[in-house]
């Protein structure tokens, strides 16, 4: 009987690490980084359906408020710990920042204009934040009301 008690409480106490791995919150910076990111991409997106609609001067002010969102989140990952850079949702976030970026940067005179190459690169950032998403909870992607969005206008 008393194995049985062992056996038990070792496999409750088993069960109760597992869930709090399980249910520990990311690095807070992880997720102020993603909702940086979130609001970047939406940015980006809504700064690429101006440039097709031909309104320049929206498309190129969208995009550089996606730019300095995206550098905000780039600063913010890189004060969570160095032993936490190995991790998916660091690494996606990481892709996320330049490929949002990019995207932004495609859209400016400065550096070509090539509206083309700013959907696919936005593609690819969006698919990064999938991938984060898939370690970090829904809240961290969340926008801010005020963050223009694509048809919002």
């Amino acid at each position: 009987m008393p194995r049985r008690v062992s056996l038990a409480l070792s496999g409750l106490l088993a069960a109760l690490v597992v869930g709090c791995t399980l249910l520990s919150p990311p690095d807070p910076r992880l997720c102020s980084a993603a909702q940086s990111l979130s609001a970047a991409v939406s940015l980006a997106a809504t700064a690429i359906e101006a440039d097709g609609a031909g309104d320049f001067a929206r498309a190129q002010g969208l995009a550089t408020q996606s730019r300095s969102l995206a550098e905000l989140a780039n600063g913010v990952l890189h004060q969570v710990p160095d032993e936490q850079h190995s991790q998916p949702a660091w690494q996606s976030l990481l892709v996320a920042y330049g490929q949002v970026g990019q995207a932004s940067n495609a859209l400016l005179p400065a550096f070509g204009h090539e509206p083309e190459m700013a959907r696919e690169t936005l593609a690819a950032a969006r698919a990064a934040m999938t991938r984060a998403g898939a370690d970090l909870p829904t809240m961290c992607f969340a926008l801010p009301a005020d963050i223009e969005t694509p048809g919002a206008t």
